[in-house]
C-alpha cells in the first residue's frame, strides 16, 4: 500500500519526460564514486555514484544509501535490474520505469530496499530507521524521485528510451 504512493510519485516523474527517446547522455556526478558492480551487474556500466543520507538524531537515526549506476543502454540497465536483488518482488510501475522491493526489519527497525532502472539510469537504495514503514517508503520515493529528475534534466528523455 505504502509503495503504492511512491510509485504513483515516479509515475508523475515518468509521464513528465519528453516523447522522444534519449538515454541519459551525461556521466553520474557529485557524492562519491560507487564501486564497480558485482560481474551480474556489470555488463554495459558506464560509471556510478554513492550517496549517504542520514537524518533522526543520535539515538533515533534513519540512514539510506542510494547507489546509482549509468548504463550504456536501457537494455544494459534493466538486465543489471533483472539480476540484482532475488528477494526483491516486481512492483507495479507506469511506462517502462522498473521497480523491484523489499520490506523488512533489521536490527529490530523497519528497512526497504527497492531496485529501479529508468532509461540507462539504475537505482538501488536501501533505507532502514526508527520511523514508520509508510515514512521510511515514503523517503525512498523521494530518492527516488530525485535522481530520476536530475537525469531527466540532464537528457534522460524517458523510461523507455533506448
Amino acid at each position: 500500500m505504502a509503495r503504492l504512493a511512491g510509485v504513483c510519485i515516479l509515475a508523475v516523474l515518468v509521464l513528465a519526460a519528453g516523447a522522444s527517446a534519449a538515454i541519459y547522455p551525461g556521466t553520474s556526478q557529485a557524492f562519491k564514486p560507487a564501486k564497480k558492480p558485482v560481474a551480474a551487474l556489470l555488463k554495459g556500466y558506464k560509471n556510478g555514484v554513492v550517496a549517504l543520507y542520514a537524518k533522526g538524531t543520535t539515538k533515533a537515526p534513519v540512514n539510506a544509501l542510494a547507489t546509482v549506476y549509468v548504463y550504456s543502454s536501457t537494455a544494459a540497465a534493466r538486465l543489471a535490474w533483472k539480476h540484482a536483488c532475488s528477494k526483491c518482488t516486481t512492483q507495479a510501475a507506469p511506462q517502462g520505469l522498473k521497480v523491484k522491493a523489499e520490506a523488512g526489519t533489521s536490527n529490530g527497525q523497519p528497512t526497504l530496499h527497492t531496485v529501479s532502472t529508468c532509461g540507462n539510469v539504475y537505482l538501488d537504495v536501501i533505507e532502514q530507521g526508527s520511523q514508520s514503514a509508510l515514512k521510511i517508503d515514503t523517503d525512498v520515493a523521494k530518492i527516488t524521485n530525485a535522481v530520476l529528475t536530475r537525469a531527466i534534466h540532464g537528457g534522460l528523455s524517458s523510461c523507455s528510451a533506448k
